[in-house]
């Protein structure tokens, strides 16, 4: 029986030795951090904005009411990179404590894309030796023109069918 006991402290010691932090941790205990993310120009919550901790190499999205959180970090002064499509990527250093809320504001900027170019192309009625043009019915039983359409240079076509 001593011989049990005896295993059994030694495996109690070296559990606890794996869950005691060492001497001296005690000052930097980790922290929560809990931020929100909201638009700088109506102070609207930024949905599904990416929260990067740059120097952990963390990342979280905000919820729909812009909130984000990272668990046990240590307080510190970190870089915060945030981003979502539609805003303007925010950078900036802060200072982590206990019980700190983060607010991030971000500036809008709007994304330029090029134009979509869309033609119709009266294959059907064509194909049937029917006449088109301006003014001219191109209804042929069941079928619907064939659309292409073009954007950044690579064109798709393709025709639809209605079911009569």
């Amino acid at each position: 029986m001593s011989l049990r006991v005896k295993r059994l402290s030694s495996f109690m010691m070296v559990a606890l030795a794996t869950i005691t932090p060492p001497v001296g941790a005690q000052d930097t205990a980790l922290v929560t951090l809990i931020g929100e993310v909201r638009d700088i120009t109506n102070d609207q919550p930024v949905e599904a904005a990416a929260v990067k901790l740059l120097e952990l190499d963390l990342m979280r999205t905000t919820d729909r009411n812009g909130f984000f959180s990272f668990v046990d970090i240590p307080p510190g002064r970190w870089t915060f990179e945030v981003s979502q499509l539609g805003y303007a990527t925010s950078l900036e250093a802060s200072e982590i404590t206990a019980n700190n809320v983060l607010l991030i504001r971000l500036e809008t900027r709007p994304i330029e894309i090029s134009g979509l170019y869309v033609s119709v192309v009266q294959r059907l009625a064509r194909r049937r030796g029917r006449p088109t043009g301006p003014g001219r019915s191109t209804a042929c039983r069941g079928a619907v023109p064939a659309v292409r359409s073009s954007l950044h240079g690579r064109t798709r076509s393709r025709e639809f069918n209605r079911a009569t």
